[in-house]
């Protein structure tokens, strides 16, 4: 039987458009569970203790503007500290997929949830080459929105009738590093939609240094994961 793990975190929410937070995105992270990913998480952890976080668990987006655990932080540690995510997602032999939209053309949380059932209808038997090599499907979700959590339920449970979905009870970020990878990813899309429409933040161009630098340091190897 080959199972896959599918890790699902969001950036945005289903309340009123706002210009300062315009997209609603979901990222799905796919791992093939006969794929041994023990040694990228020991060098990870190993990375982490050196650099005095032992057991972090990234909040990327926090990290960025300085927020919450990572005030005390200058930017030089905040870099180094993404960097061992980074470089710990580069190792992993992953895919992942993307579910976006503008809140600005939705007026309302109805249309938002029914745009976003519609997308990942519509995503899926795009890769379901893929999907289709599997016996489970096992998604690990902390349904920190009730919406997402339905929609995932739903859709997945209608576009694969014959196949096993199961849910992986009580999902918490700091225990597993892939949901981790799941949250640097969409925060790295996210980032790349708002350089699409020059919108990036003083936060992140002072965090990046300019859109070149953050789409060749980083987006670059991680957007050649995507299906």
């Amino acid at each position: 039987m080959k199972e896959l793990s599918i890790f699902v975190d969001e950036s945005g929410d289903f309340g009123k458009y706002d210009p300062c937070s315009p997209y609603y995105l979901i990222t799905l992270i796919y791992h093939n569970q006969n794929i041994d990913i023990s040694s990228p998480i020991e060098q990870l952890n190993f990375d982490l203790r050196n650099f005095d976080f032992p057991n972090h668990c990234l909040h990327t987006s926090p990290l960025i503007r300085r927020e919450k655990e990572y005030k005390h932080l200058h930017i030089g540690q905040r870099i180094q500290l993404l960097n061992q995510f980074y470089f710990f997602l580069k190792k992993l032999k992953i895919h992942y997929s993307i579910i976006e939209f503008e809140k600005k053309n939705y007026t309302n949380e109805l249309d938002m949830i029914s745009q976003l059932s519609k997308s990942l209808t519509s995503s899926l038997p795009r890769n379901k080459n893929y999907l289709n090599e599997f016996d489970n499907l096992i998604i690990y979700y902390d349904r920190g929105q009730s919406q997402v959590t339905k929609i995932l339920c739903s859709v997945f449970s209608t576009v694969f009738p014959d196949k096993t979905i199961k849910f992986k009870e009580k999902v918490s970020p700091e225990n597993y590093k892939l949901f981790q990878a799941a949250d640097v990813v969409c925060t790295f899309e996210l980032i790349a939609r708002k350089i699409e429409q020059n919108k990036m933040s003083n936060s992140e161009k002072r965090f990046f240094k300019s859109n070149r630098d953050f789409k060749k340091n980083y987006f670059r190897v991680v957007k050649s994961k995507k299906i």
